[in-house]
């Protein structure tokens, strides 16, 4: 017989949002693709920048260009890494702050025999837990994710309880 379906208040804050992204991030990175290219792109740009600054340096060793030149070409180029650098980091803050803008989701949280339902002020998400690809989890969440880049939390704040019961549905079900 099908455990009775139960029902757990929570509340998603700031915080919440900028995990979520960082647990997609995570997903995203460990699932391959064109995600795995990241990294060896960050290492060449890295590798041709110390070649740029290499070849400027022995032109100007070798009297090819004036020393103010190479100056000048160094320092624009250490702008431009340092611009790169910080446009990553700005983007990362500014998804972070615009995803929530510390504003507070009250969720309704309830856990039924063949789905689990989120129930927010004006939506309803109803998911089947076949429909559940993958699980992961952090110090605050549980996340529920639908496919590569799409997670539904869960807050720790359920209890442990509840959350090995949605971990043992979904194990149940789906392998995740």
């Amino acid at each position: 017989m099908p455990a009775p379906p139960s029902e757990h208040h929570f509340v998603l804050e700031a915080a919440d949002s900028a995990a979520l992204q960082e647990a997609v991030s995570r997903r995203l990175a460990s699932t391959g693709g064109l995600f795995r290219l990241l990294w060896p792109l960050h290492i060449l740009f890295w590798a041709f920048s110390g070649l740029a600054v290499g070849a400027t340096s022995w032109a100007a060793e070798s009297q090819s260009l004036s020393s103010g030149h190479v100056y000048t070409v160094a320092v624009l180029f250490s702008l431009a890494i340092l611009a790169r650098l910080s446009a990553e980091k700005v983007s990362r803050v500014a998804v972070r702050r615009s995803s929530v803008r510390g504003a507070t989701l009250e969720v309704r949280l309830g856990v039924e025999a063949d789905r689990i339902v989120f129930a927010y002020a004006d939506l309803t998400v109803q998911v089947p837990w076949s429909s559940i690809e993958h699980l992961s989890e952090d110090d605050r969440n549980l996340y529920l994710f639908v496919d590569r880049t799409n997670a539904l939390p869960v807050s720790r704040k359920i209890g442990e309880h509840a959350l090995a019961d949605i971990r043992a549905r979904i194990e149940r079900r789906t392998g995740a």
